[in-house]
């Protein structure tokens, strides 16, 4: 089983490539805040109209984590 876990960074773009030399695999699951997403454009949701929302979008990433690695693969 694989499972997830965010990370919250000051700088996501210098902490992804700190990983990707280390050859772990990031992912980035909103790189657009959800509110300024397409899907939700008739709702009228204005740029900066939810701060926390568009610093969380710039700061999350994803690395996977699989539970299965034996202690030689960690």
């Amino acid at each position: 089983m694989n499972t997830n876990e965010f990370w919250f960074c000051e700088n996501k773009g210098k902490t992804i490539s700190s990983l990707k030399k280390k050859w772990i695999g990031t992912g980035v699951y909103y790189p657009v805040p959800i509110h300024l997403q397409k899907a939700y454009e008739k709702l009228d949701y204005v740029e900066g109209g939810m701060p926390v929302a568009k610093c969380l979008s710039r700061r999350t990433l994803a690395i996977s984590i699989y539970q299965e690695l034996s202690l030689e693969q960690k």
